[in-house]
């Protein structure tokens, strides 16, 4: 089974859609979303329409959180973060769907025990999982596979015990800012690749320029 994995998109509807025709071009059988559709952009609702289009399997993130009340928002970053204004915008009804969604979801799939979490396992909404972490913290967990999210940043780190992928932004990378992050990976051979997409980013300072925070557009010119 070929799975796609993203996560992060916060209201960028340009950046999800490069990573979900990507998907669709390579036959995924499965899309799964690990949060965070809010935030940032003004896109929300468009956000969460195509991954409702594509039945995508959706976890909450940590601004969805914020956005449902779940998580406070501080008041010093909502120029940037602007979940406010997406609360305004999104339906009620999409707000109840997801009230009701968890930063976490365990699967057993093709023979595989999966974890699929926005931060970490150890705190599925907030945990921050870069890199260099200790990765020795994983050996032990039970689960042959382990997609993250909630960083920004991709990587893959593949032991003969575990693999642990944090799968990037789709919608505002943070390491290489004209390049969407996602993941292919076929679940019976347990091999995963974190895949770049380049982003249109004259389309997205057209769009989007005049209604997000400058430190946001300057992610892009990383």
């Amino acid at each position: 089974m070929k799975i796609g994995v993203l996560s992060d998109a916060h209201g960028n509807i340009l950046g999800m859609k490069t990573c979900i025709d990507f998907f669709y071009q390579k036959k995924v059988n499965k899309i799964f979303f690990l949060g965070d559709a809010v935030g940032y952009f003004p896109d929300a609702v468009p956000v969460i329409k195509l991954l409702e289009s594509v039945q995508a399997t959706c976890l909450m993130g940590n601004h969805d959180a914020m956005l449902i009340g779940n998580l406070e928002i501080e008041n010093t970053k909502e120029a940037v973060y602007q979940i406010k204004r997406s609360k305004q915008e999104i339906p009620s009804k999409r707000l109840h769907h997801i009230s009701k969604l968890l930063p976490y979801k365990q699967l057993e799939i093709s023979e595989k025990l999966v974890l699929l979490v926005h931060g970490s396992p150890w705190n599925p909404l907030n945990g921050y999982i870069y890199p260099d972490y200790d990765m020795k913290r994983f050996f032990g967990l039970p689960f042959d596979i382990i997609f993250m999210g909630h960083t920004h940043i991709p990587f893959i780190h593949q032991s003969k015990d575990i693999t642990v992928v944090n799968v990037g932004s789709c919608g505002l990378p943070r390491d290489q800012g004209a390049l969407a992050s996602c993941v292919l990976c076929d679940l019976e051979s347990g091999q995963c690749e974190i895949v770049r997409l380049p982003l249109d980013i004259e389309a997205i300072q057209r769009k989007y320029e005049n209604k997000i925070h400058p430190s946001v557009m300057d992610c892009f010119f990383r």
